[in-house]
Parts: C-alpha cells; structure tokens; sequence
C-alpha cells in the first residue's frame, strides 16, 4: 500500500499530476490516497519533492496470515498509521 506521511506532504500536488488512475487528491493542503483506485504503480513516491509518499507492506500480507485478527486495528477503513493518511 502506498501512504501519505502528513508531517512531510507540503500540499504541492505534484502527485495528483503525477498519478494516471486519478486515486490522488488534495484536502486540507495535504495528498490523500484512494486506495481503490491505486494501483501501486509507485509514480508518486517517485515525484514527491518531500519524501512523503511511500511504499509500505503490510505486515500480514507479506506473512500471509493474520489479516482476519488485525481488522479490529485500524488497517482496514479510514483511520492513521504511522503518521500515514490511510484512506481506502
């Protein structure tokens, strides 16, 4: 999954350009990602200026297990992770 760090995202929207699904807008002077929409192809983490967009793989996908005890966690839905907007 692809996060936005809201420390460092300075609202530029160079990644809104950058992103050809559209899954990128700006709220608040800071990107949000549509998850459903992404498609992981890393184009805005390539772009941003301030390093605040990145990659991160979640721990139970990489495991292959555990996604059915970690929904009651925040992973799924809206909600912050690591300082990173998660927005599905």
């Amino acid at each position: 999954m692809i996060f936005v760090d809201r420390k460092k995202c300075s609202g530029c929207a160079l990644c809104v350009e950058a992103c050809s699904q559209g899954a990128i807008t700006i709220r608040d002077s800071m990107a949000v990602i549509d998850q459903r929409l992404c498609r992981q192809c890393e184009v805005c983490a390539e772009v941003c200026p301030a390093g605040a967009i990145r990659v991160v793989e979640l721990v139970y996908a990489k495991l292959k297990k555990g996604g059915h005890t970690m929904r009651r966690r925040g992973w799924f839905g809206r909600g912050y992770w690591g300082g990173a907007e998660v927005t599905p």
